[in-house]
């Protein structure tokens, strides 16, 4: 765990003081008659400044500190540095009362300044399982870093909006340690596209560099947004987010789809804007009867129906998931099998009503992957090599 004195934030440093109150006395007596930096950066104009604050997620108090100093002394540094320094300081001052700070918490983050909302997007951002290994102020300070970049370099359409479209580039190197590798990472700008408007698939079979399949391995999409993208980059795969019900699983899953249309057409559920990731994996770790249920099989007849049924109706709750394995003579309980292989389900809505919910009818179109063991995650952040990126919509 990275100790509070390791993280420095760039800029100018002050020294001795070691609240925020002293630092601001000391900017004060120290500050030259004529300093060049005020001159080139900018300056923290009071409602402006805590407009930027808000936005970023802080509680409406929380640039007072530095809007008390002389406005002179405010521009010995950028707003974004104050704020990275601010909420350094803010953490080594709290950690003297607290050691409870150094746990990533709503009360550790509520007291370097976040809002309630901002506090609730930052747990949902950082995974469960990594959030022992660095102290809250890294976290947060990665999180603010991640926005105040994003802010500052908005592309209109796409993430990376200087590349050709329809072309294979690799991915711009960014400097940043990420838990899916990129150095072999490509993507492709797609314009042109409304949902069932074109065939994803005839678009990219002949891009050349495009991933193929070879013997013993599979080529699987993921529908997802552009921000999530980042998201998956950074921190992994990661099986938490699933969060809501669907037709394998409680929320704790990943999907797949062997199909590249059906899994744009999933992503016009996407309101924001949309991206397809690209995997090639081993063929045995998606179909070997070990470790895959496959609800097509026509021994577990009736089996794709009470799976659907029970994640997906109201009353259904994991109330009888346990049972399957005994009802339906399965070999293993139903959450330990590493994947589950089946149809989509074409009536979600009906199944889903409170009152007279009907039985979920398969689409024998469309099948998809659900992938609920972490360890095989884990192993999709070996086997990202795309990300399709669609274009936002135009306001």
């Amino acid at each position: 765990m990275a100790a509070a004195s390791q993280i420095h934030v760039q800029g100018p440093q002050y020294h001795g003081a070691t609240t925020v109150q002293a630092r601001k006395r000391q900017l004060i007596l120290q500050l030259p008659n004529e300093s060049p930096h005020h001159k080139t950066r900018p300056r923290t104009e009071t409602a402006d400044f805590r407009k930027f604050c808000q936005d970023l997620g802080f509680q409406e108090k929380f640039p007072d500190d530095i809007l008390f100093m002389p406005e002179e002394v405010r521009g010995h540094q950028t707003r974004e540095e104050w704020i990275l320094q601010l909420m350094q300081e803010k953490y080594e001052e709290r950690l003297s009362e607290n050691d409870s700070m150094t746990s990533l918490t709503f009360d550790s983050l509520a007291a370097l300044g976040f809002s309630y909302d901002k506090i609730q997007a930052i747990l949902g951002r950082i995974p469960q399982r990594l959030r022992p290994y660095e102290e809250t102020i890294y976290w947060a300070q990665q999180i603010v870093s991640d926005d105040l970049f994003h802010m500052q370099n908005e592309c209109p359409i796409y993430p990376f909006n200087d590349a050709s479209s329809y072309k294979v580039t690799s991915w711009p190197n960014q400097h940043e340690k990420t838990e899916v590798s990129t150095q072999d990472l490509t993507f492709v700008n797609m314009p042109g596209f409304s949902r069932g408007s074109r065939s994803v698939g005839n678009s990219i079979k002949n891009l050349t560099g495009f991933p193929k399949a070879g013997p013993g391995e599979l080529m699987l999409y993921h529908a997802t947004s552009h921000d999530s993208v980042a998201h998956i980059l950074k921190y992994g795969v990661d099986l938490e987010k699933g969060k809501k019900p669907s037709d394998f699983s409680n929320g704790y899953s990943f999907y797949l789809d062997p199909d590249v249309d059906s899994c744009y057409d999933f992503a016009g559920r996407i309101k924001s804007a949309k991206a397809v990731l690209v995997f090639k994996v081993t063929e045995e770790d998606f179909t070997s009867t070990d470790n895959t249920l496959n609800l097509c099989d026509a021994k577990h007849k009736g089996l794709w129906q009470e799976v659907v049924k029970r994640h997906r109706q109201p009353a259904g709750v994991p109330k009888a998931v346990k049972k399957l394995q005994e009802e339906f003579g399965l070999s293993k309980p139903y959450r330990n099998y590493d994947v589950v292989f089946g149809p989509w389900c074409k009536n979600i809505d009906e199944v889903m009503r409170p009152k007279m919910p009907q039985l979920p009818k398969p689409n024998e179109h469309q099948v998809q992957y659900m992938v609920q063991s972490q360890e095989l995650a884990d192993k999709l952040n070996q086997s990202l090599k795309c990300v399709l990126f669609f274009p936002k919509s135009k306001k």
